[in-house]
Parts: C-alpha cells; structure tokens; sequence
C-alpha cells in the first residue's frame, strides 16, 4: 500500500516535480527516491529483485533508496506491507534561554542534588561547536563521546550507510591542534545553524565559558548526532524524518555499548499527520523507548496561536464550512483530514472568487483540479496499518500548488 502524499507523488505527470512535493518530502527531481517501508519478515526478495539500498531501522521499519518507477512493484510485493515518504521536518526550541526561562530556574544541582553524572544526554539537531568552553571538562578534554555527522561522506558507523562518526579520541585531539582550523581538518563538522549548540548548552553546558550560567545537567557526557543532508542550509526547513529514525537507533546502540541510561533531545517537529501516535516516527519512538533505558524529550514548537490544526463534530447530513488562510506568497499548501472509519463524508473545496471542485469522495481515490491558476490534488486513503488500527481508517489529503 502507498501513502497518500506518496499515490499523489506518482500520480504528477509533470516534467518536474511540484516545488511543494520537494519541500516536504526532501524528494528531488531525480529519478532514486528514498522511502520508508514497513515490512514483515526478511527483505532477502527484494534485495535480489530490486536495484536498492537498504538501510534497516529495526524489525518492520526500514529505509529504501531506489528507482521511482519501482515503487509501484515495490509496495505489491507479499512482505511489504506500507510504503510512505520522508517528511520534512522544522527546527523547534530556537527561542533564547531567558525567553524559555532556562536563564530563571532554580538551580539544578542544589534544589534536587543531581548533576548528571554517570548518565549521556543525546542530541539530534544541527550539530555542536565542540570547541565550546561549555562542552569541556576542566582539563581540556571533551565531554562528547561521539558525533555522527550525517551531513558528510566518508565512512559511516558500524550498521549504518552514511555520514562519518568521530569518537572521543578524534575530538580530543581536534581540541589539541594549534589552530580551529588545523582542529577542522581532525574533525571537520561544524554547527552552522547554532541550534543544536545553543539546545546542548541549554540542557548540558557546564557554565565553563562565562561561570554564570549552567544547563540542567552539566557533568553528563554527550552523544551528538547531525541529521540531514549537505543541501540543509535553511534555519527552519529541517532533515527529513527518516533521518531522525536512524539517529535514535544510533544512539541507542551507544548506550548500550557504554551502559548508561541516556536522555535524547530531539530539537525538530513537524506540523503535519495526526498527532495521535500513530505515525512512523511516533510509533518507532514509543518503540526504540523500550529497548533501554531511554527518555526521550522532544519541543512543543514556536507555532503559539498559528492555528494549524482544528477539529470538530459533523452530524449526520450536516455541512460544515472550514476557512483555510493562506498567506499572499505561499508556494504551496496541502493539509490532511482524520476521520473514524465507521463515517462517512464528502468534501468541496471552495476557491475565494468562488469556484469549487465537484463533491469529492473516496469513491475516487486520486483526482486533480484546476482553479484558476492554481493546482488542486486531492487523495482519499486508507492510512497506514497503525491509523487504521486506531480507527482513523479514511485520510483526507489535500494539495495546492499555485500559481500553476
């Protein structure tokens, strides 16, 4: 089965893709498309029938780079059960210490009598400028037991198909060179954004810099992992999701390896899905929660009185108009509707110079319109096998790319 956002991908017969499509799935104009797949069993037929990259999350969730037009063939293979795209996601928590009143807490270490110590604090964000004072013990050294950057190429950690991992030897000496940038050339990953370090000092920085501030844990030792591509250079378009995924296994893998209980900070949210759990990186957090001892803290975002999401109750033979406000110089927009299985309903969608689609139901799962000069898309599915579990059978997906 395909996602909705994945049947409307495939569906576009443009030369190019939709700008929208490439910014919320991180998808290019190319023709190798990356996808996540939940799968049942072993995936040893499609590795010999398919031209494709596999990299595996866990034991029903995987990551599979391969020709678009396979896609298709892909999803009707008898151990594959979903396939979706990656999701885009935003950097949250970019707000300064004393606006989240990190600057006004009570002291940490004296109110509750802990530190940190003997515990990893873990990140995934944009990286860490680990020649950051706050980041040092008072030696010298690190207190970074590893950066997996997966904005670079090289050779990836053990299990894994890229970035490069640097231990806490490389940074060590990184910290040792005579020069930053001699430090560089050892240990070339840079935080250009500053989100990921000002989320670390926040959480973990040990007041070394200026002996005035400190975060909640500062004699613990880090985990940092960079998500993304190179081609992350926006400060709130983000990596994708499966990125995340591959971060939280990396760490977790860590903690065991050095047996210690870890707190992961995920500094990146995402507006879209339906925010019941039941997505792919909601369910493999609840997942990869249980292997170790992990906890797991992610940001209620920046989004204060934006309205992104409403909800309600439609009687039978009911109509109920929802007003969607889309700014002056918006590319694009798509929203999804959640609905129980057990109902029914139809949707129009009503243009401002009153033009309007046809009644849409699921009785048509894809159709595209034109108003004005914009491009209408809608999908009507089935969710993943997790939503149909929860009841939310039917998902609603609507696309706007304009001006077409």
């Amino acid at each position: 089965m395909l996602s909705a956002q994945l049947q409307l991908a495939l569906q576009y017969q443009g030369q190019n893709l939709l700008p929208s499509f490439i910014s919320t799935t991180g998808i290019s104009n190319s023709d190798i498309w990356e996808v996540i797949v939940y799968y049942v069993g072993d995936l040893d037929n499609i590795e010999k029938n398919f031209k494709v990259i596999i990299e595996i999350v866990n034991k029903n969730y995987c990551v599979m780079t391969l020709p678009k037009y396979e896609i298709r063939r892909l999803s009707e293979q008898p151990n594959i059960l979903y396939v979706e795209l990656p999701e885009v996601m935003r950097y949250i928590l970019d707000k300064s210490v004393s606006d989240i009143c990190g600057a006004k807490l009570d002291n940490p270490q004296k109110s509750f009598g802990v530190t940190g110590k003997g515990t990893l604090v873990a990140f995934i964000d944009s990286g860490i400028d680990y020649t950051h004072p706050d980041f040092t013990n008072s030696d010298g050294t690190t207190r970074i037991n590893y950066i997996w950057d997966q904005t670079l190429n090289g050779t990836p950690p053990d299990g894994f198909k890229r970035g490069i991992e640097y231990t806490q030897s490389q940074i060590n000496q990184a910290l040792k060179a005579s020069t930053k940038e001699q430090g560089l050339e050892i240990v070339p990953s840079i935080d250009t954004l500053g989100h990921g370090t000002a989320l670390a000092g926040i959480a973990c920085g040990n007041g070394r810099l200026n002996k005035k501030y400190k975060g909640v844990a500062p004699e613990s030792e880090l985990i940092i992992v960079k998500v993304g591509r190179n081609n992350i250079k926006n400060a709130t378009r983000g990596p994708k999701n499966v990125e995340v995924m591959l971060a939280l296994k990396y760490i977790v893998n860590k903690a065991k390896e050095l047996e210690k209980p870890v707190s992961i900070l995920i500094g990146l949210g995402i507006n879209e899905g339906s925010h019941d759990g039941t997505s792919t990186l909601e369910i493999y957090i609840d997942e990869i929660s249980r292997e170790w001892s992990v906890n797991i803290v992610v940001g209620t975002g920046n989004q204060a009185n934006k309205d992104s999401h409403t909800s309600g109750i439609i009687e039978t033979d009911e109509t109920q108009a929802v007003e969607i406000f889309i700014e002056k110089k918006q590319p694009y927009y798509f929203l999804t509707l959640w609905k129980s299985f057990i109902d029914d309903f139809a949707i129009v969608v009503d243009s401002p110079v009153g033009q309007k689609t046809e009644i849409l139901t699921r009785k048509i799962n894809n159709r595209s319109f034109i108003l004005g000069d914009t491009l209408v898309m809608v999908n009507f599915s089935t969710g993943s096998p997790e939503e149909r579990e929860e009841a939310t059978e039917f998902i609603f997906l609507l696309w706007l790319q304009f001006p077409f």
